[in-house]
């Protein structure tokens, strides 16, 4: 194990009232996220592709395809497979239905990535009352779980997971490089091409944690040189038979034309670094645990947080919350250690005919300095920051409708789908062609795998779309750039707004969610 930076801040011992306290705590969370997930007609929010490709992968008995069929697409099956492979392997065993899999297997796998934040800091010599409190930041954190715990988690989880495996190996790499213990250079290797092979994101960051932590922690260059030698080979050696496989089948530019599609722009760090460098609740403490973490020479923590958003600001708010929860730990321990024998003081000092002298404010302005600049920091990011309903269920009039589409509209007939949220979080959009089996013009997800600037292309029309969702704003768009529209779908979220202008005639209405016929 490694020696501990923080040794002074945690105490070593961790009362059974503390370790009752967090059970409870763990218990609540995940009861929580459970009646998030149970609560919903489908999965939340994405995921309508990712069971698609689960359940292309399920009917060829185990097989990936070279070509997933989605909303009237031929997708390339180029995807990193590890999750849906993961997921089909578990309905061919069990027989539970796969759509149940997408639905729960993501909250399983997320909490994993959350378990696994333990070993990774006791890796680093920290006391487990310092492990139990980073844990309860990172389990209280929502962005821990909101984008890990919805559909679309399946991968993001399953790429969260590993990479925390593969940053909690490198750390006994670092610690370790001879004899049958340079295995964990092996075993950090595995987990990175694992998290690769689950996500592309996640796999990225997974190489970043990892070779910061050998770089940082190692006692040699030789031997951070050596680990990550290993690690590498490891990781080629997970990741060949799918890099053979997308050689023979559908080649290698799917993937470009994916990773091409992440943000990286001035906007986008400046967005990331105005509303979600830190959690606004903890913005106090992680300001004062990155200074103290700079002053123990403990550089990691703190130079994590930019380094996850210079390589990939796309899903930086998600990997954040890992440094982010160990540095308001620091922090924490940190101003309660000043702060406690100054409480003490103060209340000498309000003993009668106690003289007050200079030395009485110098001791306050080591945290009073700090948390006044974590006070500003945390108004500017309450009022700036975007608050997310990516959790909110599906309307139930929009799940009916799907069915009733799916019964009584043609297989493959086009339709629009009007829905005011944004294009990440519209999961009408994305469920309506994977439960209905239709084709949503305005769909987005799906064209990030496709050439030719098409993602870029349906991000733009999505936006236009949802800003002429008005008559007659919307007849002129409609004809414009989805002149082969048949069917018009508004969800529920739109209230009881007027579409008299448009065409044709309505045909079903239920809850608050109608579809209308706009040829014949």
């Amino acid at each position: 194990m490694l020696s501990d930076p923080f040794e002074d801040l945690f105490p070593r011992r961790v009362s059974l009232g503390v370790w009752v306290l967090f059970g409870l705590l763990v218990l609540g969370a995940i009861c929580h996220r459970l009646y998030l997930i149970y609560g919903a007609p489908l999965p939340l929010n994405d995921g309508g592709l990712f069971w698609v490709h689960t359940q292309a992968i399920y009917e060829g008995g185990l097989r990936l395809p070279a070509v997933v069929p989605y909303n009237g697409l031929e997708i390339p099956g180029s995807y990193p497979p590890l999750s849906f492979l993961l997921a089909a392997s578990i309905a061919w065993v069990t027989g539970v239905d796969t759509l149940e899999i997408v639905r729960y297997l993501p909250f399983a796998l997320h909490v994993g990535f959350i378990a696994l934040l333990a070993p990774l800091m006791r890796a680093y010599g920290v006391a487990w009352s310092g492990v139990l409190l980073a844990l309860v930041v990172l389990i209280l954190t929502q962005r821990s779980y909101e984008w890990l715990i919805m559909g679309g988690g399946l991968t993001r989880s399953a790429g969260a997971m590993a990479a925390m495996a593969a940053m909690a190996a490198a750390v006994f790499t670092a610690w370790a490089m001879s004899g049958p213990r340079a295995g964990w250079a092996w075993a950090g290797g595995a987990s990175l091409g694992l998290a690769i092979l689950s996500h592309l994101e996640w796999g990225l960051t997974a190489v970043l944690l990892c070779v910061m932590v050998v770089a940082t922690r190692a006692p040699r260059w030789s031997v951070a040189l050596r680990g990550c030698t290993m690690g590498a080979v490891a990781a080629l050696l997970v990741l060949s038979p799918w890099l053979w496989w997308l050689s023979q089948n559908t080649g290698f530019a799917p993937l470009g034309d994916a990773m091409a599609t992440s943000q990286h722009s001035t906007a986008q760090y400046y967005r990331a670094l105005r509303a979600h460098l830190f959690p606004t609740f903890l913005t106090y403490f992680a300001i004062v645990g990155g200074y103290e973490c700079l002053r123990r020479r403990a550089f990691l923590w703190p130079l994590l947080p930019f380094l996850i958003l210079a390589l990939t600001p796309r899903h930086f708010e998600t990997a954040v919350t890992i440094p982010n929860s160990v540095l308001a730990a620091v922090g924490f321990a940190a101003l309660w250690r000043v702060a406690v024998p100054l409480l003490g003081d103060i209340s000498g000092r309000l003993r009668p005919r106690a003289r007050w002298t200079s030395e009485d404010f110098r001791r306050p302005a080591v945290f009073l300095v700090p948390m006044g600049f974590a006070a500003g920091m945390t108004i500017f990011g309450t009022v700036s920051d975007w608050k997310s309903d990516a959790l909110e269920p599906m309307r139930a009039g929009d799940y009916q409708a799907m069915l009733w589409a799916r019964d009584n509209l043609p297989p493959g007939a086009a339709i629009v789908a009007l829905n005011p949220d944004h294009w990440a979080a519209d999961e009408v959009s994305e469920w309506l062609p994977a439960i209905a089996d239709l084709q949503s013009l305005g769909t987005v997800q799906g064209r990030e795998w496709l050439p030719g600037g098409a993602f870029h292309t349906a991000t733009n029309l999505s936006g236009q779309l949802k800003a002429n969702s008005n008559c007659p704003e919307l007849d002129a768009f409609l004809s414009l750039e989805f002149p082969e529209a048949e069917y018009l779908f508004v969800s529920a979220d739109l209230g009881e707004r007027v579409f008299d202008c448009l065409p044709g005639a309505q045909v079903f209405a239920d809850q608050g969610t109608r579809i209308w016929q706009l040829k014949q």
